[in-house]
């Protein structure tokens, strides 16, 4: 496949949901692409907004956070793995809002704590915090949350 074929093929892939530009990258060699043709596709593809980075963060934290229900630690681990900037990571969380984003922890630990079959009060906190975290929720909103669903404290 020669550059303008690579090029094109790219462009359809970029433009049927936002990727990143490693994405991008490794699809580029799965095609065949040397590491020179990719680089120069990259930038041209950027250049004309098909890969935007901090689009990609903002789309991909709002997607995991609406529909996979991770939280912002999970979200950032994940965006780090696909080497998306740092800036571009704090932007991308910074849409996600704060209201929704404890509503929702709330909403998981209900739904979890309905499902525990513990008997003891601090078990079932800790299974509750565990789960919560595991989900990527950070551990100061996660115990507050807990504590505040199990009244009490």
């Amino acid at each position: 496949m020669d550059l303008k074929e690579l090029l094109q093929r790219a462009r359809s892939y970029c433009a049927k949901e936002e990727k990143c530009r490693l994405q991008v990258r490794q699809k580029l060699t799965f095609w065949g692409a040397t590491p020179d043709q990719a680089e120069d596709i990259l930038q041209q593809l950027t250049d004309e907004n098909y890969i935007n980075e901090e689009r990609f963060a903002r789309e991909f934290a709002l997607g995991k956070f609406r529909l996979i229900k991770w939280g912002k630690i999970k979200i950032a681990i994940e965006l780090m793995r696909l080497q998306i900037p740092e800036e571009s990571i704090r932007n991308g969380l910074d849409a996600i809002d704060m209201d929704d984003y404890e509503s929702l922890l709330k909403k998981i630990l209900l739904q979890k704590s309905n499902s525990l079959h513990a008997t003891n009060k601090e078990v079932a906190k800790k299974k509750l915090a565990t789960f919560a975290m595991a989900k990527g929720f950070e551990g100061e909103l996660v115990w507050k949350a807990v504590k505040e669903l199990t009244v009490g404290g």
